[in-house]
């Protein structure tokens, strides 16, 4: 965040068999990813991503300071671990005014589809 503008929009959904008193560990100073990562013990968390550009309601231009109607880049992505086993999902938006994106695609292969 700089100068009160956010860099993007993030809800998580997490199961709460996996993640118990999670709130305990959410504060200001530390990523929920870090938090899954270091306090869960799931490093090396596997993604597939969806990645498309929407049109901004009211809600969210409210939330990425930014007009209604205007673009955001949303990423769905479904965080896995190293046996495929699902861990948890999340929807990120980013602002198309303030942010780009650039995607290497390299093939099937590479889990890209």
């Amino acid at each position: 965040k700089a100068d009160d503008t956010p860099l993007c929009y993030e809800i998580f959904f997490l199961p709460t068999n996996l993640f118990k008193n999670l709130d305990h560990y959410i504060t200001n100073e530390i990523s929920i990813t870090k938090i899954i990562t270091e306090t869960y013990n799931f490093p090396n968390l596997l993604g597939e991503c969806v990645i498309s550009a929407i049109e901004v309601d009211d809600s969210l231009a409210s939330i990425l300071k930014t007009e209604p109607e205007s673009v955001a880049i949303k990423f769905d992505i479904l965080h896995f671990n190293h046996n495929k086993v699902p861990v948890f999902f999340k929807l990120s938006y980013f602002s198309a005014e303030r942010n780009s994106i650039d995607v290497e695609i390299k093939g099937e292969q590479d889990g890209v589809r």
